[in-house]
């Protein structure tokens, strides 16, 4: 079985795990409500800016539902489990036909350049296997437009750690703060959340340690370098 094959099947056995964690209501995750709240006082000052979200990592697509029904623009998903885009297709078809969901991989996106507002990217890099991860950043970057906002959910380590992962001995995990693979790449960040895998508030246990960062693309125009 090769890489892209085990990540789809971990992702499969991850929406088993966790399809029926979200009710009606707890209707989505907190990294959601944290990007809600964001793009909704974003907007409220620059009115049309966001047109279009993607989710990298969406499971059955029930942050894009919420998000699709508070702000009411086009939500994108992609996930590796056929599983959990069969299940969300299935659910949302009838409901929410804002949500737009499909099967793929992270480090090869089948969207346009610049397509997207906002890429949103929830509890993915840390368990993204390390000879996908380079591909994975360089695709987030390349379909989000200069001008729109990478939203980046995921354990906020401040150095990097590879642990086993309980789920999947064959799979382990990476935690590190990967705001900081972006930030070279003309990104800034303008607003950060911290809390924990665990609460809503710091934790002193640098494992459980968790941050929705609020990363800018820049619009670079009429640069110059520094004699």
């Amino acid at each position: 079985m090769n890489t892209e094959e085990k990540v789809i099947e971990e992702a499969n056995k991850y929406f088993e795990r966790n399809k029926n964690a979200i009710t009606d209501v707890n209707e989505a995750s907190k990294n959601a409500y944290l990007a809600n709240d964001f793009i909704r006082k974003y907007i409220t000052s620059y009115p049309g800016t966001i047109k279009s979200i993607l989710e990298v990592g969406c499971n059955y697509g029930y942050n894009l539902n919420f998000l699709s029904k508070q702000l009411g623009v086009e939500c994108w998903g992609i996930d590796p489990s056929d599983k959990a885009i069969e299940y969300g297709n299935a659910r949302w078809k009838n409901v929410n036909k804002k949500v737009h969901l499909a099967q793929g991989i992270s480090n090869r996106l089948p969207y346009n350049d610049s397509e997207f507002d906002v890429v949103m990217v929830g509890f993915l890099m840390y368990v993204t296997p390390r000879e996908m991860i380079s591909d994975t950043v360089l695709e987030v970057n390349r379909v989000l437009k200069a001008g729109g906002f990478l939203i980046l959910t995921d354990f906020d380590t401040p150095i990097n750690y590879k642990r086993s992962n309980k789920h999947n001995s064959g799979m382990p995990v990476y935690k590190e703060d990967y705001a900081k693979r972006f930030l070279p790449m003309g990104y800034s960040i303008i607003e950060k959340n911290s809390y924990s895998h665990s609460g809503d508030c710091f934790n002193p246990d640098v494992q459980e340690r968790v941050s929705t960062q609020v990363l800018y693309k820049e619009e670079f125009e009429n640069l110059y370098l520094k004699a």
